[in-house]
């Protein structure tokens, strides 16, 4: 066995200092045996361990599926079978308006009006002539109408009663048109209906002119806009 010399401190304490400072004790050395490895190997093994059992090797490929007939082609069936036309939510569109003649008079209406409004307290008309006149209004719209279970239309309704007043020079005049029957079942149908209305004048000298405003009836009035800072 080979000899290992490895150099260490004792440990100092106030105990262990000599009572003579002059006295200097040298260090000593301490002597370890050792044995070298002779080996390149520490752990035995065996050769049985090297060799694979049959079934641990890795997974097969899962197996094909056989395919599948598709069976018999399906035909293309056509075209889908009309359906018979159900009443729109939104009523036809009216007729464009005709320019005002010269020397009209002037007429005043609420552009957009509720159904609850309009079911309540009809259509309000300011009626203001050059000259002295007589005014016609009615409220017209264009409806679809189911009869015998078929859709006809658009057809032409007088959706208010027909008012008529005796109009002043340069002074408005107020009508009230109430709701018609066919204005009720209108509003009943629709969830917005465009309406014209149209004033017919007749002036003291026979002259007769007619005036049309556009309306629209709907179930919510208009979100108010934003005011901009």
């Amino acid at each position: 066995m080979s000899q290992l010399t490895v150099g260490w401190t004792r440990a100092e304490s106030t105990a262990d200092l000599p009572q003579d400072s002059a006295v200097v004790v040298p260090e000593k050395a301490l002597t370890v045996g050792w044995k070298p490895m002779l080996g390149t190997a520490v752990l035995d093994w065996d050769p049985a361990d090297l060799l694979v059992p049959p079934g641990a090797g890795p997974d097969p490929d899962p197996p094909t599926p056989p395919k599948q007939d598709p069976g018999p082609v399906q035909q293309d069936p056509g075209p889908p079978q009309s359906v018979p036309p159900q009443p729109s939510r939104s009523a036809p569109e009216p007729p464009p308006l005709r320019p005002d003649p010269p020397g009209a008079p002037a007429v005043l209406v609420t552009a957009r009006r509720t159904m609850s409004l309009f079911r309540k307290s009809g259509l309000v008309v300011d009626i203001t002539a050059p000259v002295d006149a007589t005014v016609t209004a009615v409220l017209m719209g264009s409806i679809t109408e189911r009869r015998r279970g078929k859709l006809v239309g658009p057809v032409r309704r007088r959706l208010t009663r027909t008012k008529s007043a005796d109009v002043r020079a340069r002074k408005r005049t107020r009508l009230v048109l109430p709701i018609s029957s066919d204005g009720r079942k209108a509003i009943r149908d629709y969830d917005a209906l465009k309406a014209t209305l149209q004033v017919a004048s007749t002036y003291r000298d026979g002259r007769k002119l007619t005036v049309e405003r556009s309306v629209l009836l709907a179930s919510k009035p208009l979100a108010a806009k934003p005011k901009r800072k």
